[in-house]
């Protein structure tokens, strides 16, 4: 036991060893801190994308209810309940921004003859925003809806291919998507 106790002091590899050691026990203590500290941003995140599904939703409830609304006004629908369904979280927003250019041009001389020429090219990009009562918001030149993903419709009514057929039709002209993406079924 003196014997090893004796090496350890003088061997500066271990000493070193054990050093590095500590530090990386240290780091490993300090890391579980600060990613307990951003659990409440990871929260704040969930509690956003909470907020984007209602708006969602939202979005979806609307279609629903105008495909509903149209399609109970066709001649021989008793009852229809439609389920859309998107293929994304949210539509896209093109935002304004204003851009600066500039291009400036140095030549250089020097006593020899010799000159040289430097182009310096800088640009500058910034969102357009307007002042609002909740704060600052950008300008949006351009938003997309969400892309639908699929509709299903089922429908009280007659049971004729024909009939169904063309609430398929009416769904895909009213939403702009292909057949492959709409199913109607009839109901009880």
């Amino acid at each position: 036991m003196n014997g090893l106790l004796r090496f350890m002091k003088y061997d500066r590899k271990m000493e070193n060893l054990i050093v590095f050691a500590l530090i990386g026990v240290i780091l490993i203590i300090a890391g579980s801190f600060f990613t307990r500290g951003e659990s409440g941003g990871k929260n704040a995140t969930k509690t956003d994308l909470n907020k984007t599904a209602s708006l969602n939703s939202g979005y979806e409830d609307e279609l629903e209810k105008k495909l509903e609304d149209m399609l109970s006004n066709v001649k021989g629908v008793k009852e229809v309940k439609v389920m859309v369904m998107l293929a994304s979280d949210k539509g896209t927003m093109v935002p304004a921004v204003d851009n600066s250019e500039s291009k400036r041009i140095t030549e250089e001389k020097d006593s020899q003859g010799g000159s040289r020429t430097i182009t310096e090219y800088s640009s500058d990009k910034k969102t357009v925003t307007v002042n609002t009562s909740s704060g600052n918001q950008p300008v949006v030149l351009s938003e997309t809806a969400p892309e639908v993903k699929g509709v299903l419709v089922v429908v009280n009514g007659p049971d004729d291919s024909d009939f169904l057929y063309k609430l398929s039709s009416m769904v895909q002209v009213a939403l702009g998507i292909p057949a492959y993406k709409v199913m109607v079924v009839a109901g009880k």
